[in-house]
């Protein structure tokens, strides 16, 4: 990779700002230190040892700010930096200049943090040495400077708000999976979205860009041109094999990313059996579509990752009758109407949480489908569980963001299995539930 350029060199000589005190804030200071250069860490919330203030004052002691996936590119802190002449890196733009090895990019509106880990299992499983970093909450600059890291690939899960800042990241391959409807609360058109992906397109080094079928439909809708190096993947045409009833890739959701890893093991020219054996054997990850429990009969799945519609739409796509859908959360913007009018077609009732409830239900209302606004959603699985019979599957899958109740969706989805954990002492009858013709709330006080 890259080494690092005499300019940030020089930007080094000053206190470097870190904005945000996560796990990669962490990883950079830590980076930092071992190349005996100062800096100051910034977040908004408040802990030992940070500053929980930034403005034109403070700017103007740094020469170099280095933030994490959580601060926007269009953040009232960076825009500060910026007007001071600071120079604003992400954390893997600024750890992909210690980086000597391969990288792969893996981005999409979904399937991403799977894929990518999937990768690295199978890679391993057959001697080669890999790592997963990036999104999926693993920081690029963890590693750097722990490792030999010449003879290491890195697969690179990449956001949307990480590619279209990134100046110096390079990666030797793109995997593209898809694109839908996603983050429109920060960004003002699907075009927009598009666009800042697109910039590690423009960063690639020429080896392979493999692209998902609405990837290729949205470079045609908005006037990219796809490199002469493209691969696209259409659908699951390739995702054929008999696997296992228990294998995460027996989902129907999740035959788009075995049909993208195929497609990479091909270009690699590495067996495929060693690649089914890695797919039959991959354990499924926290919080992503999966079976939590059956209980009297009846199927508990937990997809709590599932924050736009698109996602959820892949879920529901699994079972071959209606659910019971539990859903709703902060809407991150997109087409709810379209969503709703999908869900209608699969769902028998909802129960629904969060900002988005009655919105949601009294959608639902025009299609006929009872729905139930609760204030926690332990009340929703409780009552949920309460109507279900032998052979109904509860799905809760949100559709929406977390963060209108939860700190994330691993609170959330921790939420529900710690609820569905004790669903073996049924709860008593809701008597507190209206018809589906008014607008509905349990009276439980809500989160």
């Amino acid at each position: 990779m890259t080494l690092v350029p005499p300019a940030i060199m020089s930007f080094l000589e000053e206190p470097v700002a870190i904005f945000g005190h996560g796990v990669s804030g962490h990883a950079v200071a830590n980076l930092l230190s071992s190349l005996e250069v100062d800096y100051l860490c910034y977040d908004e919330r408040s802990a030992s040892g940070v500053r929980t203030q930034f403005d034109e004052r403070t700017a103007k002691g740094h020469r170099l700010v280095i933030y994490s996936p959580r601060f926007h590119f269009d953040h009232p802190w960076l825009s500060e930096a910026r007007q001071a002449g600071c120079h604003c890196l992400t954390e893997l733009d600024f750890a992909s200049l210690f980086w000597k090895g391969k990288a792969i990019a893996v981005t999409g509106t979904n399937g991403k943090t799977t894929l990518a880990e999937f990768l690295v299992y199978a890679l391993k499983r057959y001697r080669i040495d890999a790592v997963v970093v990036g999104n999926n909450g693993s920081p690029l600059s963890r590693i750097c400077g722990r490792i030999d890291c010449e003879n290491v690939l890195a697969i690179c899960e990449v956001s949307s708000f990480e590619a279209g800042a990134l100046e110096f990241f390079q990666p030797d391959a793109l995997i593209w999976t898809n694109f839908h409807e996603d983050h429109l609360d920060r960004y003002d058109s699907m075009e927009r979205y598009f666009s800042d992906k697109w910039n590690l397109v423009e960063r690639l080094s020429h080896s392979f860009f493999l692209a998902g079928a609405s990837v290729a439909e949205a470079a045609e809708k908005f006037g990219f041109q796809l490199p002469d190096f493209t691969t696209v993947v259409e659908g699951a045409t390739q995702a054929d094999w008999d696997l296992p009833r228990g294998s995460v890739f027996s989902l129907l959701s999740q035959k788009e990313n075995l049909t993208m890893a195929r497609t990479y093991w091909g270009i690699e020219s590495l067996p495929e059996e060693a690649l089914r054996n890695a797919a039959e054997r991959f354990p499924a990850r926290n919080h992503r579509l999966a079976k939590t429990a059956e209980i009297d009969g009846v199927e508990i799945w937990n997809d709590s990752k599932a924050t736009n519609f698109s996602a959820t739409r892949a879920a529901v796509s699994n079972f071959k009758k209606p659910v019971l859908w539990i859903g709703g959360g902060k809407w991150r913007g997109g087409d709810i109407n379209g969503f709703v009018e999908d869900m209608a077609r699969q769902v028998q009732q909802a129960y629904l949480i969060g900002e988005t409830a009655l919105q949601v239900g009294s959608l639902l209302d025009g299609f006929s489908v009872d729905w139930t606004r609760f204030g926690s959603l332990p009340n929703a699985v409780n009552a949920a569980f309460e109507a279900a019979k032998p052979g109904d599957v509860i799905l809760f899958s949100p559709g929406f963001s977390s963060l209108d109740m939860f700190r994330d969706f691993f609170d959330r989805g921790d939420c529900f299995e710690n609820t569905v954990s004790n669903l073996k002492y049924r709860p008593a009858s809701y008597s507190d539930r209206f018809p589906s013709s008014s607008l509905r709330y349990d009276a439980s006080p809500f989160a």
